[in-house]
């Protein structure tokens, strides 16, 4: 383990926990790896859904795609928060705040 590395505490229960354990088994791999690696490939998933969305709200602010466009692409609920962001800063630079 790298001396940088810090240790975090995850608990499973039940069949989550023996889930783990037979894929670590499977896997030949201790079970830190496997929560590690999940974790990681997690955080990168999240981060290019992140790029995407902000990728498409600009394309949106620019009138370059449709609110239907967003939608296929960021579902309904996500589509419309960012239609709604977009709406109150247009508001605030048209008023002056």
């Amino acid at each position: 383990m790298n001396s940088d590395s810090d240790i975090v505490t995850v608990r499973f229960e039940g069949d989550a926990r023996k889930r783990i354990t037979a894929f670590a088994q499977q896997k030949m791999e201790t079970k830190s790896d496997i929560i590690r690696k999940a974790t990681l490939e997690y955080i990168q998933r999240e981060d290019e859904r992140n790029e995407i969305k902000e990728m498409v709200a600009k394309k949106f602010a620019e009138q370059k795609i449709s609110f239907d466009e967003m939608v296929r692409i960021l579902g309904y609920d996500e589509a419309k928060k960012v239609a709604f962001f977009i709406d109150i800063a247009e508001k605030s630079l048209r008023e002056g705040i």
